[in-house]
């Protein structure tokens, strides 16, 4: 449900009267409780509603949405193209849902109801039915329990879908040993009484085992069952509950080191234990590919002229809402794989696009740097898509800690970041205003917090005094370079740097390699990212293997130690300056809280070499 607050009336209020969606969304974020804006800002950015791209109505096709109008499904299918009808009982839920979707190509039609017995639709109304927030979001009497409404909720969807209509289910799992806590990585983990809740089976049959069953009850003669595996990562994993079917879970090093959860992934206990559930059910039993598996066929067929059966092998749905699918020709060796990037929302198309324009123009300029080949756009079924090379290796944050691995990730990032570098030159007037003065001010005239903004504004007169005459390499920089955009073998070389969609042309050097080991540093203390860059410094305290490779970045770009020490001090305003630039919509009071200890220590004080 919304919150129950006068102000979120009032945002709601002034987006019906005209103002900007983004505008009255910042606004509202800045004066709610800030635990309560961290929730609405994951509604705003949901993204699970990727598993609808794994059944197999088109992305236009017409769909009923049945509850939580707050979570932002309905958005993504709007942003598909597709005409919504959204039923809730919730109207401050609707009113949202029709205000985020204002400017995309499919429009929503938001119903206040549903907890009649009966949905208000004909039979055979709807191509496609998405329940969101199944089983305890769904509207009901107020007579029904829980259990109950779930049940007559399927036997209306089997009634007014099509013949070869299609639902898509996304559930809780009574046996889930762990669940997302609705806020960007928080998860709960029962209790000794809550296991006993759970055992009880009070809360009512929502296993695997029960959801098939009810569904098949309804009439659905074609149940698949997915998992949006929630990760730590930023994005969910859409794995399939017969491990030997794909798409599979991408099991990494951390996971193999976990032994109960991997020999228990082994025995094929994911399925029972698993957080959540995504339900694919058709009516027909007749199997028909999904509109991701038809847009892997194109694909394969446009970019390697094959024409045999993809197989999907991970899909992922990032919390930016964009769908990522790993993709490769049956039969075939590893010449014939790609990597298939679908955006749900505009911001999503925007940077997929960035991101092949700028991957195209590293391989120009510099070969041997493993950014992935592009292999252009690609219109599927009234959508956009991005095809890109699919690189070998893993996530390079499933080695985070590891040192010896870790050593030879930075020296290898330390090398290919270098190459993005021009000569060193005098910064010029010109330079020093697009590279700091300019960006200082934009990030100052976004913070909320006076006193913060003056510290932004000294810290740019500082750090251009510092540069000014002296010798600076501009860089492309990648932008928010972090583990999970870099992919290593299992010696921690780095085999493949992604996701340039917020790269920046002209930049100080040093960001990128700076920003990474940071972050690094933050996922494996579980340091908020201004404790980890405090910690490192103020005064410098980089550990051996970091020094080594940021001093083998300074020897190759031509940076002193000099122009260095002012790269370091402008670390916040870059990180600052990616996220205001890229954003759909601000965080308020997030460089504050980020960056607020760092700005305030750095305004105080000298940095110490």
């Amino acid at each position: 449900m919304t919150p129950p607050n006068t102000r979120f009336q009032q945002f709601l209020a002034e987006v019906e009267r005209g103002q900007p969606y983004r505008c009255a969304w910042e606004n509202l974020l800045a004066e709610v409780d800030p635990m309560e804006a961290r929730r609405l800002e994951w509604a705003g950015r949901e993204a699970l509603g990727a598993a609808i791209l794994l059944a197999p109505p088109k992305p236009q096709a017409k769909t009923l949405i049945g509850g939580s109008g707050v979570l932002g499904t309905s958005a993504a299918l709007a942003a598909l193209g597709a005409d919504v009808t959204l039923l809730d009982t919730d109207l401050d839920g609707l009113r949202l849902a029709r205000a985020r979707s204002a400017s995309a190509p499919g429009r929503i039609e938001a119903i206040l109801g549903g907890g009649e017995q009966h949905l208000p639709f004909e039979d055979g109304s709807f191509d496609r039915i998405v329940l969101p927030d199944a089983p305890g979001g769904l509207p009901r009497a107020h007579h029904e329990s829980p259990a109950e409404a779930w049940l007559r909720w399927l036997h209306e969807a089997a009634r007014v879908l099509t013949p070869n209509g299609c639902l898509i289910a996304l559930a809780t799992n009574r046996f889930a040993y762990k669940r997302f806590g609705g806020v960007h990585g928080s998860y709960l983990r029962p209790s000794a009484s809550g296991v006993l809740h759970q055992l009880s089976g009070a809360a009512g049959d929502r296993t695997a085992r029960g959801y098939k069953k009810s569904l098949r009850a309804a009439g659905f003669a074609r149940v698949v069952g997915y998992s949006p595996y929630v990760s730590h990562l930023d994005y969910s994993m859409l794995v399939n509950l017969n491990t030997r079917m794909p798409p599979h879970l991408e099991v990494g090093r951390r996971e193999r080191a976990n032994l109960p959860k991997w020999w228990g992934f082994r025995a094929g206990l994911f399925e029972a234990f698993t957080p959540s559930f995504a339900w694919v059910a058709g009516r027909s039993a007749r199997p028909e590919p999904s509109a991701l598996e038809r847009a892997a066929a194109r694909a394969l067929e446009r970019v390697f002229n094959v024409r045999e059966e993809p197989v999907i092998e991970r899909v992922l749905a990032t919390r930016g809402n964009a769908v990522i699918a790993w993709v490769r020709a049956r039969g075939h060796d590893s010449s014939r794989e790609l990597l298939l990037r679908w955006p749900l929302c505009s911001k999503e198309q925007r940077l997929g696009a960035a991101h092949l324009a700028m991957a195209e123009s590293i391989h120009r300029k510099e070969p041997s740097i493993p950014v992935p080949k592009s292999y252009g756009e690609l219109e599927i079924e009234g959508c956009r898509v991005y095809l890109e090379e699919w690189l070998p290796g893993e996530n390079s944050s499933q080695q985070t800690g590891e040192v010896i691995l870790r050593e030879r990730t930075l020296r290898d990032l330390a090398q290919h970041l270098a190459r993005l570098g021009d000569q060193p030159t005098l910064l010029s007037g010109s330079e020093l205003e697009e590279v700091v003065f300019a960006r200082g001010r934009r990030v100052a005239a976004r913070l909320r917090d006076a006193e913060m903004a003056s510290r932004v504004e000294r810290l740019s007169r500082r750090v251009g005094a510092m540069l000014r005459d002296h010798a600076v390499p501009l860089v492309t920089s990648h932008g928010d370079l972090r583990a999970k955009h870099v992919l290593v073998d299992s010696k921690g070389a780095v085999t493949g740097l992604l996701d340039w969609g917020t790269a920046r042309e002209k930049n100080l050097p040093l960001f990128d390699l700076l920003h990474f080991i940071l972050h690094d540093r933050k996922q494996e203390l579980h340091d908020p990212l201004d404790a980890a860059a405090i910690r490192a410094l103020h005064p410098r305290s980089f550990r051996p293997h970091e020094e080594a490779a940021l001093s083998e970045y300074c020897a190759r770009t031509g940076v002193d130690a000099h122009v260095r020490r002012a790269c370091e001090l402008w670390y916040p305003i870059e990180v600052a300056t990616t996220a205001y630039d890229h954003w759909d919509f601000d965080r308020p009071r997030w460089v504050e809280s980020n960056f607020g200890s760092l700005l305030q220590l750095t305004d105080s004080q000298p940095l110490r070499s």
